[in-house]
């Protein structure tokens, strides 16, 4: 059985790039700046499992500050 590299496997979180990244298309300044964080989260999660470990913090901080901007 031949494994799967990164390029083949299906990435869950494909699907919903186009819906999050939409609302940029015209707004270059909020993009380049949520380009900009990207790679900041990028960075710190190069830096192995403790970089890890402050992503998912931060990710669960802005969900939590998402969350009531919805009428969920």
């Amino acid at each position: 059985m031949q494994q799967a590299d990164s390029y083949t496997t299906h990435n869950p979180l494909e699907d919903q790039w186009e819906a999050i990244l939409e609302p940029y298309e015209d707004d270059a300044v909020n993009a380049l700046i949520l380009a900009q964080n990207f790679q900041a989260i990028k960075d710190v999660l190069e830096t192995g499992p403790s970089g890890t470990v402050l992503v998912i913090r931060s990710l669960d901080e802005a969900i939590e500050t998402l969350f009531p901007f919805s009428e969920y």
